[in-house]
């Protein structure tokens, strides 16, 4: 089935671009003149790189690595391989900022969910609001171990915790057996 008229997929001179330097190759004159233009304007081509990428690659060879071609002709080679290697980097930094946009999007999402459940719990908190270095308040637990007795700290439990996470907390440590 065809596309209607006027729904494309690239503009109308990129693909025009394109046949041009497929239909007309074998010319070298018209190949070289092609991508003069290209080279001079490589942020109107950048959206289409993928087309002419191939093309380029393929006719280094003809433009400036036979041995009688001139100086021009070598000078557009190199500028063609640094075109080449440009719009990569360039394709790279946008892939690296889009990343960057959706992780610092994913974040923001993540925040202000994050604030809004704090609210939350805030409001129906009973105990102390973790201190500024965000901890939660610690208690002492006694453990007691085959040297002795010891004071270790521990968190206390969410506002939310059920009663028997609390009674658990609160329940004392069996003493371990000597070796």
């Amino acid at each position: 089935q065809r596309l209607p008229a006027g729904d494309h997929r690239y503009p109308t001179w990129i693909k025009w671009t394109k046949k041009i330097i497929v239909e007309e190759g074998h010319s070298l004159p018209q190949l070289i003149h092609i991508w003069q233009l290209v080279v001079r304007h490589p942020n109107l081509f950048f959206s289409s790189a993928a087309q002419f990428v191939p093309q380029m690659v393929n006719s280094l060879n003809r433009i400036g690595l036979s041995p009688n071609c001139s100086n021009e002709n070598r000078k557009l080679a190199v500028d063609l391989a640094q075109l080449i290697i440009s719009w990569e980097l360039k394709r790279h930094e946008l892939q690296r900022q889009a990343k960057q946009a959706e992780a610092a999007a994913g974040l923001q999402t993540q925040a202000t969910a994050t604030s809004d459940a704090s609210t939350s719990v805030e409001a129906g908190r009973k105990r102390p609001a973790p201190d500024s270095e965000g901890s939660a308040p610690l208690k002492t637990a006694k453990v007691e171990t085959a040297t002795g007795v010891t004071a270790v700290p521990t968190p206390t439990p969410p506002a939310d915790a059920s009663v028997d996470a609390k009674a658990d907390a609160k329940a004392e440590v069996p003493a371990a057996a000597p070796a």
